[in-house]
């Protein structure tokens, strides 16, 4: 969020579930309290909690808030993204992954796995590889 949201902003909800609806639902923002914001959409009022903004309810939250589309669009790439990559190591046995040591260990320092300057951990191999190459 690049501002501080304002009473009578455009805000966007997500759904937390399945839905298949393409154009998110918009709203109102129409009260900012001390615990929760107030949005109008949808022909109610709901709530949503301040730091998480996640919708207050009795039962399972419907909708997650958001001030900006670009936000929301992203936070969505970046679970779909996370899924297939998932999905990726998931689906392919150790032994026969199509990526090399070297793409692996860039991925594993780019997720935090390994830090940037890790050493080869000596495993008794000698240095000029495998006998006959």
């Amino acid at each position: 969020m690049d501002s501080k949201p304002v009473v009578g902003m455009t805000v966007y909800l997500r759904p937390t579930i399945y839905n298949p609806l393409k154009t998110p639902p918009e709203g109102t923002l129409t009260k900012i309290g001390r615990k929760y914001y107030t949005v109008a959409a949808l022909h109610w009022e709901y709530k949503f909690e301040l730091d998480s903004l996640k919708m207050i309810s009795d039962y399972s939250p419907d909708y997650t808030l958001y001030f900006s589309l670009q936000q929301m669009y992203q936070d969505i790439e970046h679970e779909e993204l996370i899924k297939k990559l998932t999905r990726f190591f998931y689906d392919y046995p150790v032994a026969k992954s199509p990526l090399s040591l070297d793409k692996l260990r860039e991925i594993a320092r780019l997720a935090g796995i390994i830090p940037e300057s890790t050493a080869l951990p000596d495993m008794g191999i000698a240095s000029a590889g495998p006998a006959g190459v």
